[in-house]
């Protein structure tokens, strides 16, 4: 019986340990309800959202995303019921975002315990409506289990927006699915007036004639990143026109880094060119992709001069996430053997950041004196080490307050020459002489004995 029952327990405890994982599913949040009051353009309204959730969880950060056209949140008030007090920021949480910015966060030191069925509501006061007749609202709402900014998501809702009817003196705008005889949807998005900077090659969306086919689609953020579609792209399809709309759900542009969702790139199937101004370099820098490898080879890779300052330009065809680091090279060469009396030994490399601090180490031992200069307009360095007999591990590290530098490492095998070895010298041995001696003296004392033998 004994027997049996420890089978059985191994049988069951293989079963466990074979069944595939089951990840945590993202549900859908009970009973949601957004409402306005009152449903006017340029109003100070009252925004209210209310919902429960579908069973008791840990509730760390909630993230709510605006959708359409956009109010002006400057002096509204936020409160909560139903969950403990927690911090609220309204606003553009995110400093990077270029497109649909407005949001509203609240979260907590740690998370906190919410129990199922629990009705919370997050009304927003003083909120003044769009000025636009037009539609307004949530694009999603996301409640994280996880302490802000980290982001396991735990339920969501999405996609609830309320037409608002015309102030006085305001014209209804027609709803989205419907448009005036040759005009185009995408002629109606609203982008970040960042991108029509003075001299940004933005493509105007109002200007689009032909939607269905738009050659070398442009979105250019002066002094971070010029995005440029190589293949022309359809714009007139109602998710083309949500891609475009939604654009900081897609794309990141910052200074020397530029991100885009594998759903826009996959969606619009073009390569696109990304140009990074006002590089801090003075040669070409490593481009790193996705945080975790430098792309070795990269297409139509060009590094120019425009106006005194450096531009990077390449084409990428995946989504992900593209960083623009410093570039470090060492110039010696892999299992480099030096022969020499002398010890010290020069070496040399080169960096893109000029103001990079760079810290060099000679067989596991970090060379605190060794404090190379970097030539300003070219990047390059030199330092002297002193290596020992044998294998010599050099790696040179640098610091750059613009991103991860790879670390550079060396084996140099060095050789002692013009000191010879006591065995390899040319002429006699003078141990010889010693043996010579000592068999000469010992043929002496035989003789000498032999003679006294003779005598007696």
């Amino acid at each position: 019986m004994e027997k049996f029952l420890k089978i059985t327990l191994i049988f069951i405890l293989a079963l466990v340990c074979l069944s595939p994982c089951q990840g945590r599913a993202v549900s859908s949040l009970s009973d949601f309800s957004f409402q306005i009051q009152p449903q006017t353009s340029s109003s100070l309204a009252t925004w209210t959202i209310s919902f429960s959730l579908p069973q008791d969880s840990l509730i760390g950060h909630i993230l709510i995303s605006l959708a359409g056209y956009s109010p002006d949140l400057s002096q509204a008030r936020l409160t909560v019921s139903g969950l403990p007090q927690g911090v609220a920021i309204i606003g553009k949480s995110n400093p990077n975002c270029v497109s649909n910015c407005d949001d509203i966060r609240y979260y907590w030191p740690e998370p906190v315990s919410v129990s199922k069925g629990e009705k919370i509501a997050i009304t927003l006061a003083n909120v003044k409506n769009s000025d636009v007749a037009g539609q307004t609202g949530i694009n999603f709402i996301s409640l994280f289990s996880s302490k802000y900014p980290q982001a396991d998501l735990a339920f969501n809702a999405s996609d609830y927006l309320i037409q608002l009817s015309p102030a006085e003196g305001y014209e209804e705008l027609m709803p989205e699915t419907v448009t005036n005889e040759g005009q185009n949807p995408i002629q109606e998005v609203l982008i970040n007036e960042l991108f029509y900077q003075q001299d940004s090659k933005t493509t105007k969306l109002n200007e689009i004639r032909d939607a269905s086919r738009v050659e070398n689609f442009t979105l250019d953020l002066l002094g971070k990143v010029k995005v440029v579609f190589k293949e022309p792209i359809d714009l007139s399809g109602e998710e083309a026109v949500h891609f475009i709309a939604n654009l900081a759900d897609y794309m990141t542009f910052n200074y020397l880094y530029f991100w885009v969702d594998y759903q826009l790139i996959n969606f619009f199937k073009a390569p696109l060119e990304l140009t990074f101004y006002d590089l801090p370099y003075v040669w070409e820098p490593d481009i790193l992709k996705d945080d975790l490898f430098v792309l070795e080879e990269i297409e139509n890779l060009n590094l120019a001069i425009v106006d005194g300052q450096p531009r990077l330009s390449f084409i990428i065809r995946e989504g992900g996430f593209y960083r623009i680091v410093p570039n470090l090279k060492l110039y010696i060469p892999e299992n480099q053997e030096i022969k020499k009396a002398s010890n010290l030994e020069n070496f040399s490399g080169r960096i893109s950041d000029p103001a990079a601090i760079i810290k060099i180490s000679l067989n596991g031992q970090l060379s605190p004196d060794l404090k190379p200069k970097i030539d300003l307009k070219t990047g390059e360095f030199a330092f002297a080490l002193e290596l020992i007999e044998g294998a010599n591990l050099i790696q040179v590290e640098a610091e750059s307050s613009f991103g991860p530098v790879a670390k550079e490492t060396r084996i140099v095998h060095y050789q002692p020459v013009g000191i010879k070895d006591p065995e390899t010298k040319s002429g006699i041995n003078p141990i010889y002489y010693a043996i010579g001696i000592l068999c000469f003296l010992a043929l002496i004392l035989i003789f000498a004995i032999s003679n006294l033998v003779k005598k007696k």
